[in-house]
């Protein structure tokens, strides 16, 4: 499969309206990232700290840019150790992402996990909190 290794996010067209454009972040756009990320009317709503410096909207920016190919380097490193390799098949299944009724990303549960995981982990957080109070 051609996959290991590589960002299923790779080859995303430019999608371009009057007053939107959607396309990969690059690392001109840390100045764009740093406006709203330096605003704590906007932060307080997120998951991250306020930003105090533009390099840290750019070390940002190339951190999500490395994070798709990292992520299916380990995946595929991990593949090689295990007797099969169950998701190099289930995405040679679905037609490496090429065909439109086989797979679409982010459905509707898989965009509700990350708010799961936020829950168990703020769970978690008071659970220890009120366990150190007794």
């Amino acid at each position: 499969m051609a996959h290991a290794g590589v960002s299923i996010f790779a080859d995303l067209p430019e999608l371009e309206t009057e007053r939107l454009l959607l396309r990969k972040m690059r690392l001109e756009d840390a100045r764009a990232v740093f406006a709203y990320a330096s605003d704590p009317e906007v932060t307080r709503y997120v998951l991250w700290r306020t930003l105090r410096s533009c390099n840290i909207s750019g070390l940002t920016v190339r951190s999500y840019q490395h994070l798709d190919k990292g992520k299916y380097k380990v995946i595929g490193l991990l593949e090689s150790k295990l007797p099969t390799r169950p998701y190099h098949a289930e995405w040679g299944s679905v037609g490496e992402g090429d065909r439109n009724e086989r797979y679409r990303p982010f459905t509707n549960i898989e965009t509700k996990i990350p708010g799961m995981f936020a829950v168990l982990y703020i769970g978690f957080a008071v659970w220890n909190v009120i366990e150190a109070m007794y």
